[in-house]
């Protein structure tokens, strides 16, 4: 069953993978602890050994995760998988790096805030590094010749090929994702979806101020992102009584950075990118959603509003 599994885990086929992952959870529910804990050591051996195909490094990733979530990871293994599903959040493998993000926002989530009051530094700073990204870096510069050799496909003329690669530069900013900006933020938001309630303590000025960069960036990708690191944000202060009521704290994040929060979606809500538009539109729903009443509602309505209904 274990091979069956790992197999299916690592697998070049997506459904094949997916598959996997639900024949993992399953085993998981009738498996006794010591078989899980050999499963998960197996995994982590896996990603000690680095191997060169992404669906290993991805399925591995997504095994432990699994089993995270399920509180079923050794304590004697949780170091070492932090330490390593870090460098893989700089993973060449967009899926491997998304994965990466989920396994270290499932620790935190699992086994609570001390986690990121360990690795908080790490990951703030990783957004805050490849949040002006070096154009000239080999990277970039690799993006950039696929950009330019698309661009020269769609222009069916010479005049039209000088028009477009006169704009080349402002295109590759615009489409191109930014190496690991983009998936940094995606982490922060799987750390902040993990602890939920718990992380209000943690937003602070200078978390949104780097989180308000992102969304004014270049990259649309990277906006679109940045709101849904909001919605995500916002929703961290809310705790919820037997009835399933919204309430907030005193010291709520939202109560107290609201209008700097409205400002923000109004720019977002106003974005010349769809998909930045809807993330927009998920954080403002979160966020008025989040506030305690109508009355507390009603003072950011003259802001949003307007915007809303254009969307």
């Amino acid at each position: 069953m274990e091979e069956s599994v790992l197999l299916k885990l690592c697998s070049k086929a997506k459904i094949d993978r997916d598959k996997g992952y639900q024949d993992l959870e399953e085993y998981i529910g009738r498996a006794d602890d010591a078989s899980v804990h050999l499963f998960q050591s197996r995994l982590v051996d896996m990603l000690l050994q680095g191997s060169s195909e992404w669906e290993t490094r991805h399925g591995a990733l997504m095994g432990s995760k699994a089993i995270i979530l399920a509180r079923m990871t050794p304590q004697e293994l949780i170091s070492s998988l932090l330490e390593k599903a870090f460098e893989l959040a700089d993973d060449s493998e967009f899926r491997v790096r998304i994965a990466a993000g989920e396994v270290i926002g499932s620790l935190c989530g699992m086994y609570g805030s001390d986690i990121y009051r360990d690795c908080r530094e790490n990951v703030l700073q990783s957004i805050f590094v490849n949040l002006e990204r070096d154009p000239l870096t080999d990277s970039a510069m690799g993006e950039q010749e696929e950009t330019d050799k698309l661009i020269e496909k769609l222009s069916s003329s010479p005049s039209g090929e000088r028009r477009y690669s006169a704009d080349a530069a402002q295109i590759f900013h615009d489409t191109a994702g930014w190496k690991s900006l983009e998936t940094w933020m995606k982490c922060l938001q799987s750390i902040i979806e993990g602890l939920g309630h718990n992380f209000n303590p943690f937003v602070d000025q200078a978390l949104l101020d780097l989180i308000f960069r992102a969304l004014t960036h270049t990259n649309r990708f990277v906006r679109e992102t940045g709101y849904y690191v909001c919605a995500s944000l916002v929703a961290c202060g809310c705790v919820r009584d037997g009835s399933g009521t919204a309430l907030l704290d005193e010291e709520n994040a939202i109560l107290k950075y609201g209008h700097q929060f409205s400002e923000h979606l109004c720019k977002g809500l106003a974005d010349n990118w769809s998909q930045v538009r809807l993330a927009s539109s998920v954080a403002t729903r979160t966020f008025l959603q989040s506030l305690p009443s109508d009355e507390a509602r009603h003072q950011f309505f003259p802001t949003l509003l307007p915007r809303m209904c254009l969307n």
